[in-house]
């Protein structure tokens, strides 16, 4: 004779014993996740995932808070460093970590891409600010310049593994945009930046970037 079991994660449907299903471990309450933390459902078990602002593994999450309060990361003058793969020529990459919060459009002041030499890629280009260690923010302040504002971007930040997103922003219109959302701890974030004002909607700019914990 022979016998059937069915792996971890499955179990036998009572009409066919030699057929197996999977098992759904978070809408049968069989998970090990923290009561805060997003079961998901896998082929053969599942995943845990604590919410935003939030760390661990899923089975535990304790909630993130700040290590700083009220100092600009996303500063020179703090370890970061400023990278893009199109710098249109003397609009430099530092010129967004300075800490001058001028809005004017000048070469002195801002950032913007090479266009037409960043073809065939164009746009979007990302724009990260690498804080060399792990820090804690809960609010981005984004600045561009004045009557040339960025229209479209989003901003995001990395995880160790993966970019996650926390912003999409489309029809900008404002020289100064505050984001805030749930504290994070992150080493780099990125302003990915899909298009410039609708009159010159390929060029993007950026005049300072402001990564703070509150």
């Amino acid at each position: 004779s022979y016998s059937c079991t069915c792996p971890t994660g499955y179990e036998n449907d009572d009409s066919d014993p030699h057929l197996c299903f999977d098992v759904d471990e978070c809408a049968e309450s069989l998970d090990d996740c923290d009561p805060l933390a997003t079961c998901t459902d896998t082929d053969g078990g599942f995943t845990c995932e604590c919410p935003a602002g939030y760390e661990g593994d899923g089975t535990t999450c304790e909630l993130i808070v700040c290590d700083t309060t009220g100092v600009n990361f996303a500063a020179a003058s703090q370890g970061s460093t400023a990278s893009a793969p199109s710098t249109f020529p003397s609009y430099s990459t530092a010129n967004v970590i300075d800490g001058n919060t001028s809005t004017l459009q000048s070469e002195t002041v801002s950032w913007a891409n090479d266009w037409p030499n960043d073809a065939p890629n164009g746009l979007p280009i990302p724009f990260d600010i690498d804080f060399g260690q792990s820090r804690t923010v809960n609010r981005v302040v984004i600045y561009t310049s004045a009557g040339h504002e960025i229209r479209s971007y989003d901003l995001g930040y990395w995880d160790g593994t993966t970019w996650r997103w926390l912003v999409g922003t489309t029809g900008n219109s404002a020289t100064i945009s505050p984001h805030d959302f749930p504290t994070i701890r992150t080493s780099k974030i990125r302003i990915l930046c899909r298009a410039g004002p609708t009159f010159q909607p390929t060029y993007v700019r950026l005049n300072e970037v402001e990564a703070v914990c509150n």
